[in-house]
């Protein structure tokens, strides 16, 4: 019986129990009984967002088996809105997504040991803090309005094609490899941007690598070269990717 529990555990059913009923073991037959353990409640804490999708956010709905692995693989918070002052999304296994997503916060950081998925999605936060294996934002927009840097080291791959990184300060931007096509990395030296007219990056090299002046792209194996001109005061545009 024990062994049979264990098996149960082991496969994420935690709160489902094997009993053996009272009988007669005579015959040299053990009859067992399994009861499964189901969500009874999902609820939200008082201090939770009115505009949370639960059912798309978490996998594990009222009345389903309980699942270990529904608790802890990605996060999937797509086409849902989220605004706080404080907004944290961890994901300990897997991925995370906020696909088509909107979330709005003071202070937004994204944890994932898989990739981080803003596809279609927009994100504005005065405090960005993004920690995943790679990150996907193809026509997403990922904005920090706040007057720090936007750092972004990921030691797998930036896919950001049609997406915006931008930033008030500076942009800084560590990864495998980036696919910039058709994609924006806009920096401003000004607590301005939602106000100010979007000032775009020149792309070159297919619109895999872009340049500003306080935009720093770090990719290995190519060297990132500028010259600014005196009339390009604002403006600092790369001369090309070097391969080293």
């Amino acid at each position: 019986m024990s062994t049979l529990q264990n098996r149960l555990v082991d496969h994420g059913y935690v709160t489902t129990r094997v009993l053996a009923p009272s009988q007669d073991l005579k015959s040299g037959i053990l009859r067992l009984v399994i009861i499964p353990g189901v969500v009874r409640h999902v609820r939200l804490t008082p201090d939770s967002d009115d505009y949370i999708q639960l059912y798309s956010s978490f996998p594990a709905h009222e009345g389903s088996l309980l699942d270990l692995r529904d608790i802890e693989q990605g996060l999937d918070l797509g086409n849902s809105r989220i605004q706080g002052q404080h907004t944290e999304l961890n994901a300990t296994s897997g991925n995370l997504s906020t696909q088509n997503a909107q979330l709005s916060a003071d202070t937004l950081s994204a944890r994932t040991a898989g990739q981080f998925s803003s596809n279609g999605g927009t994100i504005n936060a005065d405090t960005l803090q993004i920690s995943a294996q790679s990150l996907s934002n193809r026509k997403g927009s990922l904005i920090q309005t706040g007057t720090g840097d936007f750092s972004l080291s990921l030691p797998g791959s930036v896919d950001n094609r049609e997406g915006l990184l931008a930033a008030n300060g500076a942009v800084r931007l560590d990864a495998l490899s980036l696919d910039n096509r058709k994609g924006k990395v806009q920096a401003e030296q000004s607590p301005s941007l939602q106000k100010s007219p979007p000032t775009f990056l020149k792309p070159f090299v297919a619109g895999v690598c872009a340049a500003l002046l306080a935009v720093s792209v770090a990719i290995p194996g190519w060297q990132f070269l500028t010259q600014p001109s005196p009339e390009e005061q604002h403006f600092t545009w790369g001369n090309g990717c070097k391969k080293q």
